[in-house]
């Protein structure tokens, strides 16, 4: 696998669905790949506590193979089970299933949740 592209990235959106159709392994790899890309993946359903451990084991060993790979953030929202789109799920306060935002760590600062949605702070935005 080649390490980042340096494309500027873009947001990728796997869905529920698609996620059932995958093994962990598959999950793994295709989160790591769009995180080398330098995207933001957005997984409509959280990745299991088996599978996030081994998504960690995993990115620690890609970092240390590969030099430009800096890792990645994990961080989760709950969603909102009454519908209106992936979008009203991020705003919602209702709990719910989890979305989990996995983001390249050497492209983003923070990802914050406030009252009008999500909020990513990417390096060199002030």
């Amino acid at each position: 696998m080649s390490g980042n592209t340096n494309n500027d990235g873009g947001i990728r959106v796997i869905s529920e669905s698609s996620l059932e159709d995958m093994g962990p392994r598959e999950k793994i790899r295709k989160v790591i790949k769009n995180a080398k890309r330098g995207d933001i993946t957005v997984l409509e359903k959280q990745l299991s506590d088996k599978e996030q451990s081994d998504l960690i084991d995993e990115v620690m060993s890609e970092v240390r193979d590969t030099k430009d790979f800096t890792g990645v953030d994990l961080d989760t929202t709950e969603s909102s089970s009454s519908g209106g789109g992936l979008f009203a799920r991020f705003k919602s306060d209702k709990s719910g299933e989890k979305l989990m935002i996995i983001t390249p760590s050497s492209k983003v600062d923070s990802i914050d949740k406030d009252a009008d949605g999500l909020k990513v702070l990417f390096r060199g935005d002030n």
